[in-house]
């Protein structure tokens, strides 16, 4: 998660920026994807899709992030590290 090192994520309780924060999360932080809001469009922005996760670390807080906030590796990527 994060754009710069351990900058704090906002993590809202619904897919929307005006929303109340459920926590926080930072750069680095691992997270499960559970769901994504996004637009199919071709020519859509895919950084503003809104992602439901899950950090995978204690609190384990769960709400809604922006793509822009996630870098996507792939099972066999995570597999190597």
């Amino acid at each position: 998660m994060g754009p710069k090192a351990r900058a704090p994520i906002p993590i809202y309780l619904r897919p929307a920026p005006n929303q109340p924060n459920v926590g926080y999360g930072v750069n680095g932080d691992s997270v499960t994807i559970m769901e994504q809001l996004a637009s199919f469009l071709p020519e859509a922005d895919q950084s503003t899709a809104w992602n439901h996760i899950r950090l995978d670390n204690e609190p384990y807080t769960e709400g809604w992030v922006q793509g822009k906030f996630l870098l996507m590796l792939d099972a066999e990527t995570v597999g190597s590290e």
